[in-house]
């Protein structure tokens, strides 16, 4: 079994705007704290450096348009008429590096997508991944580049069938309506109730894909509150059955964190 983990310091050379939320500095502390408990030192474990994705990779899911514009924000200086493409809002706000730090993140991913195809790995981990909520034309929820969905587009030339589960406290609404119409993704996704959190429009369990996809989508919303032994019951119960079901050649998982009790972004009270 080889497994792949995937580092850069280049990330510590961007300067995310005061009091946002999201962390450029995760990928950093996920290193050195694997590194304090020598989870890296094994002879199966390979440590790969991502480089940015080039535009014309980015075209596979985003619009050249929405690219363009994205490339414009780069330098830092928002414009009004951005805000329909969700540029400039709370949760993607308009900074200097905006679009390097995505396309370098992005670039993670997909190395791991090629690492898989390549078979040079069997198990990818990228730290800076997993956006999620971005869509084709627009930014949101802190999301500008959707990593997954290009990653899952690359894997489906060497794999006919992917099975996408996502943990996140929040629905991975971009990537179900990327491939809500194929019977060759299944999305699979245990989140917050869009009841009471973000995306709030989406991630319900009548929602089940449509034409060849009927019944490739599978979401498994939680109320607010749920903790470890609802959400333990709800994985057994669902996961094992779908993945001896499906067969899929590969799993793109999206493991955010944001479930824990102590993460003030979701009411899940998942511990650690």
């Amino acid at each position: 079994m080889k497994s792949v983990f995937i580092y850069t310091r280049k990330f510590l050379n961007f300067g995310l705007p005061r009091g946002y939320p999201w962390s450029a500095r995760r990928t950093e502390a996920t290193y050195q704290l694997c590194s304090r408990l020598n989870l890296l030192d094994h002879p199966w474990i390979s440590i790969y450096e991502p480089k940015p994705t080039p535009d014309r990779q980015l075209y596979a899911f985003h619009t050249k348009e929405y690219i363009r514009l994205l490339k414009e924000a780069n330098q830092g200086i928002p414009k009004q008429e951005w805000m329909q493409y969700g540029l400039g809002t709370s949760e993607c706000p308009v900074y200097k590096g905006v679009y390097d730090y995505h396309r370098l993140a992005t670039g993670g991913t997909l190395l791991g997508a090629d690492l898989i195809n390549d078979e040079k790995a069997d198990i990818v981990f990228n730290a800076t991944g997993g956006f999620h909520h971005a869509g084709k034309d627009f930014a949101s929820g802190f999301c500008y580049i959707n990593d997954i969905v290009l990653a899952i587009t690359r894997l489906l030339k060497s794999y006919d069938r992917v099975l996408y589960i996502d943990i996140d406290a929040h629905h991975g609404d971009q990537v179900q309506e990327a491939f809500y119409d194929s019977d060759k993704v299944m999305t699979l996704s245990f989140h917050e109730s869009g009841k009471t959190l973000f995306p709030f429009k989406t991630g319900f369990e009548k929602e089940m894909g449509k034409g060849k996809g009927k019944g490739y989508c599978i979401n498994v919303p939680m109320p607010a509150g749920t903790g470890d032994d609802q959400f333990l019951w709800a994985f057994q119960e669902v996961f094992q059955p779908l993945i001896e079901a499906f067969d899929p050649g590969v799993v793109v998982a999206v493991l955010g964190a944001d479930a824990l009790a102590t993460d003030t972004f979701s009411n899940l009270r998942f511990t650690n």
